[in-house]
């Protein structure tokens, strides 16, 4: 039987159409159970199963867009039905916790960093949303000089070969960036 502890609660705030919403979320903790009797805890073999891994700063989108709260709950709500729906990871970055850069965002998806190590071997995609000021492209030398771009974050052992498929969703505020999470959930259902 598995052991559940709800001692610990959190919610959800979103806002639809003038409306204020708040729907409290029990946080369970497995204890580190193994329900399948595969020798693998469950939050272990759930995160070994994700092939894309979602990615977003709440915070900086908040700061961003300060005029907006109801815009950018609606799209961290949208973003995390998008993982839900695909059974995929989604990670929120807060970039008061650490100096929140591209090296930073890089070491943590490499298959020895803190997301990439908890990944299975089968992730191989990952999706950005917001523009460089929310998550910040890396660099790259090329014949040609500098260049920022996302291919940064898609060779991570600097082979040359792409080790990860990267997509960013990016807009000019939250609106625009949910509008076209929205479209590209419509297209890759």
């Amino acid at each position: 039987m598995l052991d559940f502890d709800y001692s610990i609660n959190g919610h959800v705030e979103y806002k639809c159409e003038e409306n204020c919403y708040v729907k409290p979320i029990p946080i369970v903790w497995l204890h580190q159970e193994d329900a399948d009797g595969n020798g693998i805890d469950d939050v272990t073999d759930a995160l070994t199963s994700v092939n894309y891994l979602i990615i977003t700063d709440a915070d900086r989108l908040f700061r961003l867009n300060s005029g907006d709260e109801e815009g950018v709950n609606m799209l961290l709500q949208e973003a995390a039905v998008l993982a839900k729906m695909k059974y995929e990871a989604l990670a929120y970055l807060f970039d008061w916790t650490w100096d929140f850069n591209a090296e930073t965002l890089r070491a943590l998806i490499s298959r020895s960093g803190a997301f990439g190590s908890r990944l299975g071997p089968g992730f191989n995609r990952i999706l950005i949303i917001g523009g460089p000021e929310i998550i910040p492209m890396g660099h790259r030398s090329t014949p040609y000089g500098e260049i920022f771009t996302d291919d940064y974050y898609a060779d991570i052992d600097d082979d040359g070969r792409l080790d990860f498929i990267v997509n960013r969703v990016t807009g000019t505020n939250a609106r625009d960036l949910l509008r076209e999470l929205v479209a590209l959930m419509e297209r890759d259902p």
